[in-house]
């Protein structure tokens, strides 16, 4: 018989011994967090820029700043749909908040604000990996590696230096999937119902935040408790996400007639939706290539199309090659008409062709095209997409470390996600929940969107990458409670556990 080795501890050691381990644990969050906000704030004073979507955002939070219209400026300028409002109202009411026709300034708030989104999400990601992990030395090691992967993230970081609404999108879609997963071991209604009320704001951010929602459901249904209770989680969260983002439908029905859920799926530089006819056709062909969203950048801008720009993807003969080119003649003239662009009998007959092509081919518009356009989405973001200078960070010079980085964080979430799925049914349901949410916004991007897929839209789901990235290093250990030499039992006089 015998006791274990912490029993023979006076107590007043053993609760110093556990505080201790506490304090070490906060200090070295602490730190990291203080090195990284000043960090991150340096390359946001050095690089701050808006690229095209940024423009609108400065456009429609000016407004409401100014005269509360959602619009691309004052009156006679009519209300719009055309992007959701999450990001606008969050320049508007809490990052800038100021009245100001500099975008420079409203670049500067903008950024800081990206940077302090981006530490709330490494600490959401700290505490998401102790919900995976397993072992209490791992656990605490893990979520302090999660924390820092996450600070040093090159998607992150680069996306932080623009005015564009990735850093918020990506801290409330972590905010939801940790909810989710804190909630399969308790106050699941409770924690369920933030997890919708967080969704609800997530979806007037952006609508890929839809995304998210596979991983909640699996959450809730993978979660240690009744089917009834579970059945009341998932009402709960789906009814508080839609009371959140109800306004914003209603608000369209009455002001255009149509609810316009997910305002428009493309749009000029101006803010003018776009029809999808155009779009449809580009999914019978495209693959995200570089060079192809050309056309792309015609139609947002209003430019003409080019004979350059025509490329042998379009087609498959000469004869469809000429109809191609008669489309964008038609198009042409109305480009330079002004306020004209795509009419709806250029967009009817880019649909036409579409509807041709995907009857004469559904493999490869299906199946080949998807998987490519999958493997743009999975590669280190671009220098042409993003580009970034820092003297900090000796960018561009040294770019490709970028590359190098992000290419090892998806080996290493690859090597976690495995080992975490190798162990008991806790952690292979934790792992599955996240592999939901990343495995739905990687079919959005590959099937939906045939132009321009880079791994800026995998940004979303990169803390967690990091999270599982983070658990690799423990994911194939068991943490063995070595026994006493003094016997096998424990102070109440049961067999010590030897797996965790």
């Amino acid at each position: 018989m015998g006791i274990s080795v912490s029993s023979l501890l006076p107590r007043s050691m053993q609760v110093l011994r556990r505080w201790s381990g506490w304090v070490l644990f906060l200090a070295t969050t602490f730190v990291l967090c203080r090195v990284g906000l000043q960090q991150r704030r340096k390359l946001v004073e050095e690089w701050h820029v808006p690229a095209g979507d940024g423009l609108q955002y400065f456009q429609l939070s000016q407004e409401l700043v100014k005269h509360r219209r959602l619009a691309y400026g004052p009156a006679p300028k009519p209300l719009t749909f055309s992007r959701l409002p999450g990001y606008p109202l969050f320049l508007a009411q809490v990052a800038v908040r100021t009245k100001t026709d500099d975008i420079q300034v409203h670049l500067r708030h903008a950024t800081r604000a990206n940077v302090l989104l981006d530490i709330g999400t490494a600490l959401l990601v700290l505490l998401l990996v102790r919900e995976l992990s397993a072992d209490r030395l791992g656990r605490h090691v893990a979520a302090l590696l999660g924390l820092g992967f996450t600070l040093a993230c090159p998607g992150l970081i680069l996306l932080s230096c623009y005015g564009l609404s990735e850093s918020l999108a990506t801290c409330l879609a972590t905010l939801e999937v940790y909810l989710a997963v804190r909630a399969m071991r308790g106050r699941m209604i409770l924690l369920a119902a933030l997890a919708g009320i967080v969704a609800g704001f997530a979806q007037l951010v952006r609508a890929d935040a839809l995304t998210v929602a596979p991983a909640v459901v699996l959450a809730i249904l993978f979660a240690d408790a009744p089917w009834r209770r579970r059945l009341v989680a998932l009402l709960a969260c789906g009814l508080c996400a839609a009371a959140i983002f109800a306004p914003w439908p209603i608000r369209n029905l009455r002001k255009f007639g149509e609810p316009h859920f997910g305002s428009a799926y493309w749009r000029t530089i101006n803010g003018a939706p776009l029809p999808p006819g155009p779009i449809a056709w580009a999914r019978t062909w495209g693959s995200s290539a570089p060079g192809e969203s050309y056309i792309d950048y015609s139609f947002s801008w209003n430019h003409p199309v080019y004979g350059y720009m025509v490329t042998p993807a379009m087609y498959e003969n000469e004869a469809e090659r000429q109809l191609v080119v008669n489309i964008f003649e038609d198009y042409n003239r109305g480009a330079l008409t002004p306020n004209s662009g795509i009419t709806e009998a250029v967009a009817r007959r880019f649909a036409d062709l579409a509807s041709v092509r995907v009857r004469a081919d559904p493999f490869r518009v299906f199946v080949t095209l998807p998987l490519r356009r999958m493997a743009e989405l999975w590669s280190p973001i671009p220098e042409r997409e993003l580009p970034m200078k820092s003297t900090l960070l000796d960018l561009p010079a040294r770019r490709a470390w970028f590359g190098h980085i992000e290419r090892a964080l998806f080996a290493l979430a690859l090597l976690g996600a495995i080992g975490l799925a190798l162990r008991r049914s806790p952690s292979r349901r934790r792992v599955a929940v996240l592999a939901a949410s990343i495995g739905a916004r990687t079919a959005l991007f590959s099937f939906a969107v045939p132009l321009g897929v880079t791994g800026r839209y995998l940004v979303e789901v990169l803390p967690l990458l990091v999270a599982l990235a983070a658990c690799a290093p423990f994911a194939f250990t068991r943490s063995v409670q070595r026994p006493s030499p003094l016997g096998c039992l424990t102070e109440k006089g049961v067999p010590p556990l030897t797996e965790s």
